[in-house]
């Protein structure tokens, strides 16, 4: 199922109920595996830069960004 031509409102629970749990479980993972990591290693600093940057509101997805490069990308 996708989200075309759901209202704000029906694409909101249906993030909730689908997105939400896979998005907890990477942040959960994240959290567990940052004290294992070297922190100046790659993976380290990755771990690092996407907790510090999780309390941010982020769109679930890169479409608007992906439109908004296109004219750079093709022209």
């Amino acid at each position: 199922m996708t989200e075309q031509g759901l209202s704000a409102p029906e694409k909101q629970s249906y993030r909730d109920q689908y997105s939400r749990p896979i998005l907890e479980t990477g942040q959960s993972w994240l959290i567990e595996h940052e004290s294992l990591t070297l922190p100046h290693s790659p993976i380290g600093k990755a771990i690092r830069y996407a907790l510090r940057h999780w309390a941010g509101r982020v769109e679930i997805d890169n479409n608007a960004t992906e439109r908004d490069s296109k004219p750079f990308v093709m022209g």
